[in-house]
């Protein structure tokens, strides 16, 4: 066995276990916006050590930070935009704040804080304070339905690729 990668069989590591508190946002959202239909998929990524967001251009991976001992999640935007979240846990709701300052893609901060969680009628509820092109902060926020899940062909007998993959 090569040093450091040798693990026990059948015990989650550190990140798997404190992801699975972040397991509701497995699947696929929906919501309207200004533009049309907006979609947001999360999935499990790294024998579910992280999980993946994928918004169109933008991607956001949320994991185990070992050092702090919190979750974190690392985000970049469609035009090179860059940040870095730390997620704390309050009651349903989960409250993201820079651990590094969520820049666009000229450098300039341009979010402040967000949360996000599941609202009493099980769609996700997402809140972001940005700031604004002429410098104000304001509040928008974002409720996304979840989509359910294709239904695979597969040959009869055979398991599909899905089943493996969560394995």
């Amino acid at each position: 066995a090569v040093i450091g990668l040798a693990e026990e069989k059948g015990k989650l590591t550190p990140g798997q276990e404190n992801m699975q508190q972040m397991k509701f946002l497995i699947g696929v959202w929906e919501s309207e916006t200004d533009d049309g239909m907006s979609q947001m998929k999360y999935e499990w990524i790294n024998n579910k050590s992280y999980i993946m967001l994928v918004a169109g251009d933008y991607r956001e991976i949320f994991g185990w930070d070992l050092k702090d001992k919190e979750i974190v999640s690392w985000g970049f935007g469609t035009h090179g935009g860059q940040g870095t979240t730390s997620w704390t846990k309050d009651g349903d709701t989960w409250k993201g704040k820079p651990k590094s300052p969520l820049l666009n893609r000229w450098g300039k901060e341009f979010v402040r804080s967000r949360t996000m969680g599941i609202d009493d009628e099980a769609k996700l509820k997402t809140t972001w304070e940005i700031q604004g092109e002429s410098g104000e902060w304001k509040t928008i926020s974002d409720i996304a339905n979840k989509v359910a899940p294709k239904k695979e062909k597969r040959a009869k007998g055979r398991k599909s690729k899905k089943a493996d993959s969560e394995e």
